[in-house]
């Protein structure tokens, strides 16, 4: 009987690990229009530490800045330059934190396909 229960937790924890986190964007208007500005704001799973934004954000500071309130899950990112390159690596900020959805006007896509559709 322990072995079943085990065998079953087991499966219920990777179940619940292999989900992926998923951050929201505000709309695609809003989006086009970051794009033009170069900066963009995302609401991030509630899950995430906010230690463990600002550590994995501070390998990017070549190509943005980021701003995370944690009561609101809010991140502001500040391009340092607004060219695809650097808009590029905010796909890469994304996977690093294990966000594996992007939501955008009820759409989910991940971090490259956003990328792609909205950012490049």
């Amino acid at each position: 009987m322990k072995k079943i229960m085990f065998a079953f937790i087991a499966v219920f924890a990777f179940t619940a690990l292999s989900f992926g986190q998923q951050a929201k964007a505000a709309t695609s208007v809003e989006v086009a229009k970051s794009k033009t500005t170069g900066v963009y704001t995302f609401t991030l799973p509630a899950t995430l530490v906010e230690d463990d934004v600002n550590n994995t954000a501070k390998i990017y500071t070549h190509y943005f800045t980021v701003v995370y309130t944690p009561t609101t899950n809010n991140a502001v990112i500040t391009m340092v330059e607004n060219d695809d390159r650097s808009r590029h690596v905010i796909a890469r900020f994304f996977i690093a934190l294990g966000v594996k959805e992007i939501m955008l006007d009820g759409k989910a896509y991940t971090p490259e396909e956003f990328y792609v559709g909205h950012m490049q």
